[in-house]
């Protein structure tokens, strides 16, 4: 969450890029990047964006964000998807991956 953008991605460890490497996404539109304040029924709707994804899980039902990244602009009710794929040397996730 920023301001009134948030992002929604489903990691799976050695499936998915880590936390890390999401960060590091060097397309990600300019209003997502720095700090602003959060608002409040943003991070509601991003909350409840991040619970489906769970369920998704759980259930099996539906396709999950795997593989992508949902921003969502609040201010203009706008919402992307980005495609995302896996950095093969990430400092964080392959040496995880390594020690299994």
């Amino acid at each position: 969450m920023n301001g009134w953008y948030g992002q929604v991605s489903t990691i799976i460890p050695g499936k998915t890029p880590c936390l890390y490497e999401l960060v590091q996404v060097k397309s990600l539109p300019p209003q997502c990047v720095g700090y602003c304040p959060v608002v409040g029924p943003v991070v509601g709707v991003v909350a409840s964006i991040e619970a489906t994804e769970v369920i998704k899980l759980i259930t099996g039902i539906g396709e999950p964000l795997i593989n992508k990244l949902l921003i969502i602009d609040g201010k203009n009710w706008v919402i992307d998807e980005i495609k995302l794929s896996r950095v093969e040397n990430c400092p964080v996730c392959s040496r995880y991956l390594k020690e299994k």
